[in-house]
């Protein structure tokens, strides 16, 4: 139980505890005394309900003094004498700079080691003090001394302890707080490489663009200022026979004199991006280009700069640039639902793009993959298409006429009789 001050209920327990340790002989009339003082301290302790100890302070307006502190056996050595101590010189006057006194026999080496323990400091002696001859030793404890720091750890630790955890809690709050806006803020330029060029001889547009055909616009326009010489403009296939890249090439050729045999065609049927880059490293390689421009989604350019270069081990270089898409806008993603859906996308993506390419080895001339060959718009305009859907219905009434039997030539027959009768 906590400490709590005397009543004179106690009495019989004190006067018995008292008895029990023989060590000195106050009777009832002097502990009633002290309970009435205005100016004395009188506490017990009871563990389990059983009465443990007490103890007496004077505390006065300057020096204060404790007269004793006793503990029943059976609960000695459990840091109750600590726990008197601890709550009597913490009610003394702080501002005053308080002392307080005490004796004790010479020879109660454990009281004594418990008092010096607790900053308490031998100042002198009184001979035959007590009634038995021994000596007593006066020891004096000062409020300002060092060892008070010590004294009062205990009732500090919890003031301390909650001042501590509020000021951890709430900086961590702030540093989350922070963090989650930093993130918020910036991790969309953590998706985004734009690579600055003057001229490339070569530009590929992956797949994946909006109904704005942004990526071929932009290609367009650097083509138009003369700053790429080539394009190749990939697509998956969508329906059939058609193929995005068909799609692609048709809106591309409609904005400016392209020459035809500057625009190539990549079909493939994997939407990935490191499918595309195991379609078109090959063939760039075949070629011999020193750096090539890739087009991408702002959000993909990282982790496309990174697939490619990775699988190229270096030849081609490629590098890359956005399509300058108005839903993904780096520094204000979490503003628009889509770019949120983008952004997302993109960091798990890029996530994924570091396992596949553990371990992975590069790609070269011989590691070709296509769906279909890799042309020029001018070659593609120059090959005989066979239509074989178109064709199948007039292949099968052919085949349908050549196996109906056909009706005998009765004409003939009947002019052969008629000669004959004449005869």
């Amino acid at each position: 139980m906590p400490i709590r001050a005397m009543t004179e209920a106690d009495l019989p327990h004190v006067l018995a505890l008292q008895s029990a340790l023989s060590f000195q002989t106050w009777n009832e009339k002097q502990f009633l005394s002290e309970l009435r003082a205005n100016y004395a301290l009188c506490l017990v302790d009871e563990e389990n309900g059983a009465f443990a100890g007490y103890a007496i302070f004077h505390l006065m307006e300057s020096d204060s003094e404790l007269l004793t502190i006793a503990v029943a056996s059976d609960f000695q050595r459990k840091g109750i004498a600590s726990a008197f101590l601890h709550y009597g010189l913490g009610k003394l006057n702080r501002d005053k700079g308080d002392h307080c006194f005490l004796e004790v026999r010479e020879g109660n080496s454990k009281a004594r080691a418990l008092y010096e323990k607790h900053g308490f400091q031998a100042y002198g002696k009184r001979e035959r003090y007590y009634d038995n001859g021994e000596t007593a030793i006066l020891y004096k404890w000062w409020i300002c001394a060092k060892e008070f720091n010590m004294l009062l750890k205990k009732d500090k630790r919890i003031k301390k302890a909650s001042r501590k955890i509020y000021w951890i809690t709430t900086t961590l709050f702030f540093i989350i707080l922070l963090a989650f806006y930093l993130i918020i803020t910036t991790s969309g330029f953590w998706l985004e490489q734009i690579d600055h060029f003057t001229h490339v001889k070569w530009v590929a547009v992956l797949d994946g663009q909006g109904p704005d055909m942004e990526r071929t616009n932009y290609v367009a326009k650097l083509m138009r200022e003369g700053k790429v010489d080539s394009v190749l403009i990939l697509g998956r296939r969508v329906f059939k026979d058609r193929n995005n890249a068909d799609f692609y090439v048709e809106d591309f050729m409609k904005q400016g004199d392209f020459d035809s045999n500057s625009v190539f065609l990549a079909r493939h049927n994997d939407p990935s991006t490191l499918e595309e880059a195991r379609t078109v490293i090959p063939w760039f390689k075949k070629r011999n280009a020193d750096t090539v421009l890739l087009i991408t989604g702002t959000a993909a350019t990282k982790r496309a700069a990174k697939i490619f270069n990775t699988l190229a081990g270096g030849k081609p270089h490629f590098i890359v640039s956005g399509d300058s898409s108005y839903v993904f806008v780096p520094e204000r993603w979490f503003s628009n639902r889509e770019a949120k859906k983008i952004w997302a996308k993109e960091w798990a993506a890029l996530f994924l793009s570091w396992f596949d390419l553990w371990n992975i080895d590069t790609i070269g001339v011989a590691d070709s993959m296509y769906l279909a060959p890799i042309r020029s718009l001018a070659e593609e305009r120059r090959v005989d298409f066979v239509d074989l859907q178109k064709m199948l219905p007039s292949v099968k009434r052919k085949i349908d006429t050549l196996s109906t039997p056909q009706p005998a030539d009765t004409t003939a027959t009947q002019s052969k009789d008629t000669t004959t009768t004449a005869k």
